[in-house]
């Protein structure tokens, strides 16, 4: 899908700051929301930098086959390219992923009960049909489809046998759709990073779902490793998932 900026700037009030989405942990420059013709709700994300299968050649032509090329990496895990623009900045649509992305699910969601009035329309958009954040299988199909979309990544693309490597695979790189399969967003950015790199973000992702603790560095991984080996390892499991297991 080639669009126009002229559609772009009047489905996002002329890149206005009131559609423009409070957004953390992407490498590219600003992302709007948009609704275009058709109810169809994305995301306009600003390009800032070089992309992964796109040359950095001026000629509009060889651009636009670059994005063409991208548009065809679609797998159920990963967020699939939906359309662009090469008028001024180069802009891409991405669809609009209701639930929010991991860490917003399972850090700053409020669960139990609330007071409707302190909480915005956002949250409460996000909040319908929501399974809890204690909820071991939701949890787990997550980790799995975490799992399926990096690998399809690190096949590669276009039969070049060339892996794709991610190289910022964070919470806030994982967006949730309606049935909260995850797909990986994010992961257009050329990254020195190597494909072993990106299984060890995933195995602390796995370790963030599994004890409900954010921002896992190499010193509180180390520090893990050894409440394991100390065969106390229960003691990380998020307390809402042993309230789950007491109460099954």
């Amino acid at each position: 899908m080639e669009l126009k900026l002229a559609d772009l700037a009047a489905a996002t009030s002329g890149f206005g700051r009131e559609s423009q989405l409070a957004e953390t942990g992407g490498r590219s420059g600003a992302a709007y929301r948009a609704v275009l013709p058709g109810d169809l709700h994305v995301v306009v994300r600003v390009v800032e930098g070089p992309l992964a299968g796109v040359g950095e050649d001026d000629d509009e032509a060889v651009t636009a086959a670059g994005f063409r090329e991208l548009a065809r990496l679609r797998h159920p895990n990963i967020l699939p390219l939906l359309g662009y623009c090469i008028a001024g900045k180069q802009k891409l649509l991405f669809e609009y992923m209701e639930k929010g992305d991991l860490h917003r699910w399972l850090h700053e969601l409020p669960v139990g009960s609330m007071d409707t009035e302190d909480i915005g329309l956002d949250t409460m958009e996000a909040l319908e049909d929501r399974k809890p954040a204690g909820d071991w299988p939701t949890r787990y199909r997550i980790i799995l489809g975490i799992a399926r979309g990096l690998a399809f990544l690190h096949q590669g693309w276009a039969g070049s046998g060339r892996p794709i490597v991610h190289g910022h695979l964070v919470p806030t790189n994982i967006l949730l759709g309606d049935d909260m399969e995850p797909r990986i967003s994010d992961f257009l950015h050329p990254s020195d990073e190597t494909p072993e790199g990106d299984v060890y973000r995933f195995g602390t992702l796995v370790f963030e779902l599994v004890t409900g603790q954010a921002r896992w560095d190499d010193a509180s991984t180390s520090w893990a490793r050894g409440v394991i080996r100390n065969r106390k390892g229960l003691n990380l499991v998020d307390d809402r998932l042993r309230d789950e297991a007491a109460g099954a």
